[in-house]
C-alpha cells in the first residue's frame, strides 16, 4: 500500500477534484471525514486489494504538516524507516481488514517520531 498526499490551496478545492479521481478509478470515502474532518480520503482501485490511499489536504494545513515531518524524518533515518516498514507489515499480516486497529497500533511509532528533536 503506498499512501500519497494531494496538497490543495484550501479543503473547498481538494474537493472539488472528487469527481476527476472518481474518474480515474479512486473510490472517494467521505465516511473517513468523521476521523479525520480536514482531509479527503481515497482508495485505488475502487476494488480490493487496494495500492494506494490518497489524502487530499490543505497544503500547509496542520495536516500537511505533520505528514511532510514524519515523512522527511523517515527519509533521514534509514533505520527508522525500515523499523516502520517492518511494523507495518507486521500489523497488516496481523490485523488483515481492521483498519482501526492497524492504525491505532502503529500511532505510537508515529507520534514518538514527530516528537523527536
Amino acid at each position: 500500500m503506498i499512501d500519497l498526499m494531494l496538497g490543495a490551496p484550501s479543503l473547498e478545492e481538494a474537493q472539488a477534484v472528487i469527481p476527476t479521481l472518481a474518474d480515474l478509478g479512486y473510490q472517494y470515502m467521505p465516511e473517513h471525514e468523521q476521523e479525520i474532518p480536514d482531509r479527503r480520503f481515497f482508495a485505488f482501485p475502487s476494488t480490493r486489494p487496494r495500492q494506494f490511499h490518497l489524502h487530499a489536504v490543505k497544503r500547509n494545513g496542520a495536516f500537511w504538516h505533520k505528514h511532510i515531518l514524519f515523512r522527511d524524518r523517515l527519509a533521514a533515518q534509514r533505520e527508522l524507516a525500515q523499523e516502520y516498514a517492518d511494523l507495518k507489515r507486521s500489523l497488516a499480516a496481523r490485523f488483515h481488514d481492521d483498519r482501526a486497529a492497524y492504525t491505532e497500533t502503529k500511532t505510537p511509532f508515529i507520534l514518538q517520531v514527530l516528537q523527536r528533536e
